[in-house]
């Protein structure tokens, strides 16, 4: 197994609903029959629920990732992702099943899943033709993720990603306004943590300088 560092759980997406929470409204946008993958060292685990992965549209444009146990009415996993934010790939490394993890690229968070979806008796894993299936799902994985439909379009199929600089236009799924909103939310955040640093800075200098 190539992959030998365990997920790290120190950041989420930046809105995440508690798990169990339900998932109402209009069909998900994408779905795939996985399991999980535990981690332990450099071995992953399969766990034997059936599950599904999912993404669901919010009527606020929001894209949710969700897992569920099928045995269950309700997600166990339900994120809040944007586009750019996570990538699907199949782990290469893995022959004893079809492997994927999930990877943020705003932290070292990782997420592993093993294909349940109905495959042919006998099936060669290393075979592209016995794994086309389930590549095009990735594929299509990826693709809603980073081009999701533009709020109240249906959700049917694979929709447009960045919309026009006007005030019609979505990025990712938001209104143009809730995305300036929310821009401007993270930009002060962010002035307010570095001028505390600073001060703290010109308060250890202040006592360096009276010490001498």
């Amino acid at each position: 197994q190539a992959l030998s560092r365990p997920p790290s759980p120190s950041m989420q997406s930046l809105f995440s609903m508690a798990p169990g929470g339900g998932r109402s409204g209009p069909r998900p946008l994408f779905t795939f029959k996985v399991g999980k993958l535990t981690l332990q060292g450099s071995t992953l685990t399969p766990q034997s629920r059936k599950g599904e992965l999912a993404l669901h549209q919010s009527e606020d444009g929001l894209m949710h990732l969700t897992w569920r146990d099928l045995a269950a009415s309700s997600a166990e996993d339900d994120l809040i992702i944007f586009p750019q934010e996570v990538a699907l790939k199949r782990i290469e490394a893995c022959k004893d099943a079809y492997a994927m993890v999930l990877s943020w690229t705003t932290s070292s968070r990782k997420l592993f899943f093993w294909s349940q979806e109905l495959r042919k008796k006998g099936a060669d894993l290393s075979k592209p033709e016995d794994v086309a299936a389930e590549d095009a799902l990735v594929t299509k994985f990826n693709d809603v993720v980073d081009n999701p439909p533009a709020p109240g379009s249906g959700g049917g199929g694979i929709g447009g990603g960045v919309g026009g600089a006007g005030t019609g236009g979505t990025i990712g799924g938001l209104s143009q306004s809730n995305y300036n909103e929310l821009m401007s939310m993270l930009q002060r955040n962010a002035a307010a943590g570095g001028a505390a640093a600073a001060a703290g800075g010109g308060g250890a200098a202040d006592s360096g300088a009276a010490g001498a």
